[in-house]
Parts: C-alpha cells; sequence; structure tokens
C-alpha cells in the first residue's frame, strides 16, 4: 500500500485533491494542513509521494525538504507542487466559453485550474518511479551489506560515559540534545523537540555560513564544530516519550585530539576510583589540562 502526503491548506481545494486521486488503487492520501501536522504524520511513517501546495512559505519547504533528505528511509520520496485544481463548476464555464464570445461579444475570463484528471495521472507517474527508485535503494543496501559481511572497518567511537568533560552539545540552530556517541567524524544526539533543519538552496556556489555544533566542556568553555546533519529521524520505544535522533558530521577530523582526551580522562577515572596519590592525580590532571589547550586551539 503505498502512501501520499499532501499539504493543502484550502478546504476546497483539498476536497478537489481527495476526490482526484479517489480512484487509486492501493494508495493512501493523507492530508495535512499545516506543515507541523504534515511531519508528525512523516515521523509516523515515510510517504511514498509528497504533494505540497503552491503558496507554501519559503522557510516551511526548506525545512520540510531538509526534513526529507536527512531522513534514511526516505531518499527516493519525489515532492512535487498541487497545481490550483480546476472544480467542476469551471469545466462547465470552459465549455461555454467559446459560445460566449462568438453570441455576445464578451470578454469572458478565461479558467485558471487544472484538470485534475491530468494531475491523477501525474501522480501515477511520479508514484511509480518512487516506488522503483525504493525498491532498488533497497537493493543496493542489500548488496553493499552483503560485500563488506561483518568485517567491515569502523572508527571507534565513544559513549557519553567515556567523555565526562562534556557537559552538554547544542544543535545549530540552538537545540539543546543529549550526547549518544561521539567519534572522530561526527556525534550522534538525541533530542526531545524536532530539529530546526535548513535546506542549502544554492549548491554549487555553497555560500553562507555552515552549520555548528557546540560542545560545552565541564570548565565552562564551547567548542564550535562545522559540519551538517546527515540524518535525522523520531525514535519512540511503545508508549514512552519520542526523541529525535539526530547525526552530525564534521568538516574536519578529530583524530589527533579525541582519543588522548578520551583516554586522559579514564586515566582520570581510574586515579579516582583507586585512590592514587596526590601526585599521580595531578600528573592526570595536567596532561589532561594539555590535551584541552590542544584540541581548542584546533
Amino acid at each position: 500500500m503505498a502512501l501520499i502526503l499532501a499539504i493543502q491548506t484550502d478546504h476546497e481545494q483539498a476536497s478537489l485533491l481527495e476526490a482526484a486521486l479517489s480512484d487509486l488503487t492501493d494508495v493512501t492520501l493523507v492530508v495535512a494542513q499545516s506543515k507541523d501536522a504534515a511531519l508528525a504524520a512523516f515521523d509516523s511513517q515515510v510517504p511514498d509521494l509528497v504533494l505540497l501546495h503552491a503558496l507554501m512559505e519559503p522557510s516551511d519547504d526548506d525545512h520540510i525538504v531538509a526534513c526529507f533528505r536527512a531522513h534514511p528511509d526516505a531518499a527516493h520520496v519525489p515532492m512535487i507542487s498541487i497545481p490550483k485544481l480546476q472544480s467542476s463548476a469551471n469545466g462547465h464555464q470552459r465549455d461555454h466559453l467559446l459560445l460566449g464570445r462568438l453570441g455576445r461579444g464578451k470578454d469572458w475570463p478565461l479558467a485558471a485550474g487544472c484538470d485534475p484528471r491530468l494531475f491523477a495521472d501525474d501522480v501515477v507517474k511520479y508514484l511509480s518511479r518512487a516506488q522503483a527508485l525504493k525498491h532498488e535503494i533497497e537493493w543496493r543496501k542489500q548488496s553493499e551489506e552483503s560485500r563488506r559481511g561483518p568485517e567491515r572497518r569502523r572508527g571507534p567511537r565513544w559513549l557519553s560515559m567515556d567523555v565526562p568533560w562534556l557537559s552538554s552539545v547544542r544543535l545549530p540552530a540552538g537545540e539543546w540534545a543529549e550526547l549518544v556517541d561521539l567519534s572522530a567524524g561526527g556525534a550522534l544526539v538525541r533530542c526531545t523537540e524536532r530539529p530546526q533543519l535548513a535546506f542549502p538552496r544554492d549548491r554549487v556556489l555553497d555560500v553562507g555560513p555552515r552549520p555548528e555544533m557546540t560542545l560545552r566542556l565541564t570548565s565552562g568553555e564551547e567548542v564550535r564544530l562545522v559540519g551538517r546533519v546527515i540524518r535525522c529521524r523520531a525514535e519512540s520505544h511503545g508508549n514512552e516519550t519520542k526523541y529525535y535522533e539526530v547525526a552530525f558530521q564534521f568538516d574536519e577530523s578529530l583524530d589527533f585530539h579525541l582519543p588522548g582526551l578520551v583516554a586522559t580522562a579514564s586515566e582520570l577515572s581510574v586515579h579516582a576510583h583507586a585512590g592514587a596519590t596526590d601526585r599521580s592525580s595531578e600528573q592526570a590532571i595536567r596532561s589532561h589540562s594539555e590535551d584541552f589547550d590542544h584540541w581548542l586551539r584546533w
């Protein structure tokens, strides 16, 4: 069963859209009347096609596109604009337009709108292409996993308990998040509110500031790391509160700094647990500070 998600704020046009697509078989249409309602439906199930009304605010349009691009299971989903659909009354007016002009010489206004049947045909074509692309993506993923196998090499990742010197994480739009794990190439975090993702319209020039993730240290200092959100999706377990899992990829690797910081933090934990001498603790703290200085300068 294919799912179509449409955003249409006009009640009359929404009714025309539902009527136009009512004859499609094995298709479920969900019509949302706002951006937030559409994204809530998207959190529940990834659609196979998205229909956007033509008068959406550019910022809302960009946010929806960014949310879909960041979802790992939405790469196949096309987005098309909904034209102004023609009602049956407009259709009758169009049929009598020529007669009215020839018989009375009046300048009747042209009937504006798209034939709903023609739009339904376009929807069927887009939906067919999306489902074919979905199967192709799934096949490629399975082939890639089979080729790599379980022995594929992965970089080390550290859980939040491994980096006690990190107190909190802030996403590019200012949302505070909980660290899940950290690596030299990026961070995985969770937040209770949907992140405000930005979609770069100008990919060629790549102008403007790059998104930054802010790591706040227990010392009160902040480290800003430039990169981009590469994955964002809603997660939930049973009746528990829904949260958003966000993967942020750094533009530059922390290979030369992060392992030393994690190792030093582990040494401090061992010293504290074993009741090490004051001299050993001072050496560990001094080493810890030196590693921080190198990282902050980086």
